[in-house]
């Protein structure tokens, strides 16, 4: 299915979600694929306005870093983020990366 997605490129496509009361874990608003190659990408989970949401991002070739609860990572291939907004967080791609 990935390289179906990757194969096709970007697109969007809208869903109905379901309404009312569902026993559901998640309900997903949003998916997407990306591939990053420049240090402009760098988000700061402070900046990113007071509505809760959470962003669940899995990696897979290239590496990324995170900043969380004052420890540093850096994400490769196969890790997976999720994070809280908002929060005192930080996901970026650093000079010279490629993440996706």
């Amino acid at each position: 299915m990935l390289q179906d997605l990757i194969a096709n490129g970007p697109s969007m496509r809208t869903i109905s979600l379901p309404r009312g009361r569902q026993r559901l874990h998640a309900m997903p608003t949003s998916t997407g694929y990306e591939v990053r190659e420049d240090e402009t990408y760098d988000w700061d989970g402070r900046k990113r306005g007071q509505t809760p949401f959470t962003v669940l991002q899995h990696t897979i070739s290239g590496a990324g870093q995170l900043r969380y609860e004052n420890r540093n990572y850096r994400l490769q291939k196969n890790d997976t983020l999720l994070v809280l907004v908002p929060h005192n967080h930080r996901y970026w791609l650093a000079t010279g990366d490629r993440w996706e």
